[in-house]
């Protein structure tokens, strides 16, 4: 992760207050892992994990829920966010 990435999440989150959860988008899709949550977006991610109000445990149902910020990725700084589910995929970078 790019420090300055955090920096831009940061200060947007900062100048755009209201919303439950600031994150990056990249090509459409949410990066939920890479994002500022408010304590008042868990407290209604914990009451409708209570109430078994969540039909969808993913994350992209629980942010269709919640009043989301989202700031679209540059080509470059998308590279951040490589995506490895396997080791053959993470021995590419050596």
């Amino acid at each position: 992760m790019d420090g300055n990435l955090l920096k831009v999440l940061y200060e947007s989150r900062i100048s755009n207050p209201g919303f439950d959860v600031s994150l990056f988008n990249k090509d459409g899709m949410a990066e939920p892992l890479c994002g500022i949550y408010t304590a008042e977006g868990l407290a209604k991610i914990s009451r409708w994990l209570s109430n078994s109000e969540l039909s969808n445990f993913s994350m992209k149902h629980v942010l269709n829920r919640l009043n989301v910020l989202e700031f679209p990725l540059t080509h470059e700084q998308a590279q951040c966010f490589t995506n490895f589910n396997n080791n053959e995929e993470l021995t590419k970078l050596f």
